[in-house]
């Protein structure tokens, strides 16, 4: 098992899903872990999309630990319904929670990093970036965002010693995803999974150093047919997850 001895880590959205077992296979992995949520069972209490406390709880993990090594940032929330349904506050509170919330955090860590010229941030994305399906308006837009602040971050910092990944997992097994389709038809069962699968995935992020995982590997192929074929894979994309609209 990849190890991860020594090292100090920041996931975001810890306290249960994705989050919580990404923590702790991390721990597992031998890292000392600190876990940021807006719910009270995290290792501290911590809204991303708090600008300055984001920045008041990075400074506090690292003068306790005495750096930073990993942030993971997960903490995310989305809605399942047609736009014409959807409020702008509703765009908006989910564009600061899923990207701007990323964004802050992703600031707090990095002077750290740059100035040990060390560090990874790995960002838990989503297929719906690339290829968004009907009724994830604003879920996908957001995702779309945290792509393209990543792959620029990662021009910046790739030769300064830092790495940077992206996670995309398909559909998540979680209460709060079951609650949000709720009366809608469920993804397929091939995209399916539950939140060990993307924690492991998460860790073979920092392993393998790659910029993209996808999760199963054969998203990926996505946005290849859909450069050539993007008619093909909207259609394939509203048969599978199709929209009730009444």
């Amino acid at each position: 098992m990849f190890r991860l001895d020594g090292k100090i880590a920041i996931v975001t959205g810890g306290a249960r899903g994705i989050g919580a077992e990404t923590a702790r296979v991390f721990r597992e992995a031998g890292a000392t872990v600190v876990t940021w949520d807006v719910a009270g069972d995290a290792d501290a209490r911590v809204d991303v999309t708090d600008v300055p406390a984001v920045a008041k709880a990075a400074a506090g993990v690292a003068k306790e630990h005495g750096r930073i090594d990993v942030l993971v940032n997960n903490a995310g929330t989305g809605a399942y319904k047609p736009a014409v349904r959807m409020t702008v506050p509703e765009f908006e509170s989910i564009m600061r929670t899923n990207y701007l919330g990323a964004v802050a955090c992703t600031l707090a860590v990095l002077p750290g990093m740059l100035g040990r010229r060390s560090g990874h941030i790995v960002n838990v994305s989503s297929p719906s970036a690339f290829s968004p399906p009907a009724g994830q308006t604003a879920y996908a837009a957001s995702k779309a965002a945290l792509d393209a602040f990543s792959e620029s971050l990662l021009l910046e910092v790739r030769d300064q010693g830092m790495r940077v990944s992206i996670v995309y997992p398909g559909h998540v097994i979680t209460p709060l995803t079951l609650e949000q389709f709720k009366g809608q038809p469920m993804p397929p069962r091939f995209v399916c999974m539950d939140a060990a699968r993307v924690a492991a995935g998460v860790l073979e992020a920092l392993e393998s150093a790659r910029f993209r995982i996808y999760l199963p590997w054969f998203v990926g192929l996505t946005p290849l047919v859909k450069s050539f074929a993007p008619e093909f894979v909207r259609r394939q994309t509203l048969r599978a997850q199709p929209l009730t609209l009444s």
